[in-house]
């Protein structure tokens, strides 16, 4: 999956459950300007660390997040 759509999966799941970026990178143990620049498109595709935390953080697979790599 490309960053650009990693990062709209990223917000809407986000969004979905009423958090802001601030709540998710604190849930994920990331900067919150991280999970902007995810958000945006503009980072590739982050670590299989950082997308396994992200997961955990929005209870959900890395394949459902889809960022398997």
């Amino acid at each position: 999956m490309g960053a650009t759509k990693l990062g709209r999966r990223v917000a809407a799941l986000r969004a979905a459950r009423g958090w802001t970026q601030a709540d998710l990178a604190a849930r994920a143990g990331v900067e919150r300007s991280y999970i902007a620049l995810i958000e945006r498109g503009y980072r590739r595709t982050p670590s299989r660390r950082v997308l396994r935390d992200i997961a955990q953080a929005l209870r959900v697979t890395v394949d459902e997040l889809g960022g398997a790599r």
